[in-house]
């Protein structure tokens, strides 16, 4: 699987753009010193958003070379973050430790994202919450961008139900315009969902 990634972070261009993904930003709150997971974070888009509104970031993705483009980009913009070459299940995490966590566009089996939501729940401080932009199983067929197995796509009853605990704030199914650089562009089934811990 690194592999896999490995050569599609391999360009000088950023894959998924510079730019953080917009429904993070636009639900993202201010809250400065507070502490961030963002899993699967790819080339640090996300990571340097959050950075710059001054969190405590921590990143992990399992392509060592969009970690190196990753802490690049943050080089470059003057921000630090911590940033760990893991896979989801190789990730450790600290129990009841961060304020956020957000769900970009992880792609990871049905199987696997149970036991990860199962590990991440435990992380997460009571208070705390979940800001997620996933493909839906919808996504299937189109050419905008994600996975074109199922078995790595979301539906909402899926996710209400690893997310069992959770005061859901917000959540949506819907067909959206994705301009995130070259890999994902175009309409898109996504599901969006912001989640409070209880």
């Amino acid at each position: 699987m690194n592999d896999i990634w490995n050569k599609r972070y391999d360009s000088k261009d950023f894959v998924y753009g510079k730019e953080a993904n917009k429904f993070l930003t636009e639900n993202l709150e201010m809250n400065p010193k507070s502490k961030i997971l963002l899993p699967g974070e790819g080339e640090g888009r996300n990571a340097l958003f959050a950075a710059k509104n001054k969190y405590y970031v921590h990143a992990f993705d399992q392509s060592e070379i969009a970690a190196g483009k990753a802490m690049h980009l943050a080089n470059s913009e003057g921000v630090r973050y911590e940033y760990e070459v893991c896979s989801c299940e190789q990730f450790e995490a600290l129990e009841i430790y961060y304020d956020v966590i957000a769900l970009i566009f992880l792609h990871i089996s049905r199987a696997q994202h149970s036991e990860f939501h199962r590990k991440i729940v435990k992380s997460l401080k009571s208070g705390g919450k979940i800001i997620a932009e996933l493909f839906s199983k919808k996504q299937i067929g189109m050419n905008s961008g994600g996975p074109k197995n199922e078995d790595l796509l979301y539906s909402i009853e899926e996710l209400k139900e690893d997310f069992k605990d959770f005061d859901f704030t917000y959540i949506e199914e819907k067909q959206v315009e994705l301009t995130e650089g070259s890999f994902h562009n175009g309409k898109a089934w996504v599901i969006r969902f912001i989640a409070e811990k209880k």
